[in-house]
């Protein structure tokens, strides 16, 4: 970790204290399993909403603490924001840089282990985004199971574009400027190529997925991280 990193962390400890105790009760809260930049700004953050999978040692889960490559996340606010009914779950060890905006208005969020986002991850879930685990996501990405607006029939007003799940399955590399959309599914072990837009499902295990849209462009692959 950087000088600035750790400062930005030290910083931080205060508005990360009173986020755990918000999020867990003060018994729990107060080992500080989830760690907050000091630039990171949150809202909706209640006891039930967040799950740690009962795993509370100290800085298990660190949000708007690295700047991420380059330096890109420098001065950067980031942002947590849960909303009635939302619910976000960290299965393990999670690094998610400044920056960034975690937006869970009704849906579930889950995240698998050793999850790493680089700065400027956007996710907005309104329904529901599971990551499997040794995720790594590139700087500037972008994961959103929604819309964000209704889009209705003139003459029955049926909602067509309703919120659709979105699942990741391990060891994936999602490259920078990246966007995954509703529906989506990435299988394990896969590379998504820089600036690559996924919006289906996926079935080949270990292969490259790129373009836009997306397609499968080699297979029988690996990656190293």
């Amino acid at each position: 970790m950087k000088f600035t990193e750790k400062v930005n962390l030290i910083i931080g400890l205060p508005k990360s204290l009173t986020f755990n105790i918000r999020a867990f009760g003060l018994k729990k809260g107060i080992k500080m399993p989830i760690l907050l930049g000091y630039r990171c700004k949150y809202r909706g953050i209640r006891k039930g909403c967040i799950d740690v999978n009962e795993s509370y040692k100290f800085g298990h889960v660190k949000i708007g603490i690295n700047y991420g490559p380059f330096d890109k996340g420098v001065k950067e606010n980031t942002i947590v924001a849960i909303g009635e009914g939302g619910k976000l779950s960290f299965r393990g060890n999670c690094n998610i840089s400044s920056g960034s905006v975690i937006n869970i208005s009704t849906g579930t969020c889950i995240f698998g282990k050793r999850f790493a986002a680089n700065s400027k991850f956007l996710l907005s879930c309104e329904k529901e985004i599971v990551f499997g685990d040794d995720i790594l996501f590139g700087w500037s990405c972008t994961v959103i199971d929604g819309d964000g607006h209704s889009i209705i029939h003139i003459e029955n007003g049926e909602i067509l574009n309703i919120p659709q799940s979105i699942q990741i399955d391990s060891h994936v590399w999602v490259a920078a400027e990246s966007t995954i959309l509703k529906g989506a599914y990435i299988p394990k072990n896969t590379v998504i190529g820089y600036g690559s837009i996924v919006s289906k499902k996926f079935n080949v295990d270990n292969c490259i997925i790129a373009g836009v849209p997306a397609k499968v462009v080699a297979e029988n692959i690996n990656w190293i991280r």
